[in-house]
């Protein structure tokens, strides 16, 4: 919340808008894409993640990008993992969600 001033809008906002680009990220990230715009991606999720919090997601994408810009043949299942790690953060969103909505 001191990120975001305290305001309980703003940061529940940025989470919504966070679960809609988790689809589309997850869509992203297992396309065949060349490796330059897979590194952009998952830098991009890397600080998304880091920005709200998540931790797990921060670290994963943070191991992600290392492996891709070093071409390790274990990119592809850093990628996997980062994308189970995305649709957990997705999920835990919506739950929050409803949670806010009583």
């Amino acid at each position: 919340m001191t990120q975001f001033n305290d305001d309980e809008k703003l940061l529940q906002s940025m989470l919504t808008k966070l679960a809609v680009l988790s689809e589309s990220y997850s869509a992203e990230l297992q396309k065949d894409i060349p490796t330059i715009e897979m590194v952009r991606l998952v830098h991009s999720l890397k600080g998304i993640a880091g920005n709200l919090g998540f931790n797990r997601l921060l670290l994963c994408a943070q191991h992600t990008e290392q492996l891709l810009k070093v071409g390790d043949k274990s990119a592809n299942a850093a990628i996997k993992e980062l994308i189970i790690q995305l649709k957990q953060v997705h999920i835990y969103i919506k739950i929050l969600d409803v949670s806010n909505d009583k």
